[in-house]
């Protein structure tokens, strides 16, 4: 972490005030060649300047550890959301495998059904909230209007038919519900 600058360090570097007083009874205000006052001033140039580099170092240090602390949290999320997706896809192996001897359409479409909540369970467990749009007001924030139709069991405006999922994650859009919008009855 940066260091913070005392202000009494500070003080340290700044002339006293008998010394800014003798400095300026000196002709054009300036030190003499190998006066106290030059000494203390290059004394004090020469810490600000050793102070300046020891702090961008610091700085760059702190810069890097960020990046590799940036890149750490993006693996370890990457593995912790895939994790939590294995299991699914461990059961999509076993309903194909199934699937691959059995004539039985109404046992695929079981295996299917708990294959997909499962899918709903982890997404729930990742906090994914899955926005089903049908009947409601057509927002264009939440949703994608891809069509337009009228429906004589939806007033102008709602939602009559839902295409894709829309999902978020709190209050944040992840992709919006594409959607059929009401124009009413026909008419």
């Amino acid at each position: 972490m940066g260091a913070k600058v005392n202000p009494k360090e500070l003080g340290a570097y700044r002339l006293s005030k008998d010394k800014l007083d003798r400095r300026d009874s000196e002709p054009h205000g300036a030190p003499a060649d190998g006066s106290p006052e030059l000494e203390d001033l290059a004394e004090a140039l020469a810490e600000a300047e050793a102070r300046a580099e020891r702090l961008a170092e610091e700085l760059d240090a702190l810069r890097k550890r960020h990046s590799r602390d940036t890149a750490e949290l993006l693996t370890k999320t990457q593995f912790d959301t895939i994790m939590a997706f294995l299991p699914v896809f461990d059961h999509f192996d076993l309903a194909l495998a199934a699937a691959a001897d059995s004539a039985n359409v109404e046992a695929i479409v079981d295996g299917m059904n708990l294959i997909r909540a499962e899918f709903l369970k982890t997404l729930e467990a990742l906090g994914v909230e899955i926005l089903c749009a049908v009947g409601e007001d057509f927002t264009p924030s939440l949703h994608e209007a891809v069509a337009e139709e009228c429906s004589s069991d939806h007033p102008a405006g709602k939602v009559c038919k839902q295409w894709k999922a829309g999902y978020k994650i709190g209050d944040r859009l992840l992709r919006p519900a594409a959607v059929v919008v009401s124009k009413g009855r026909r008419g």
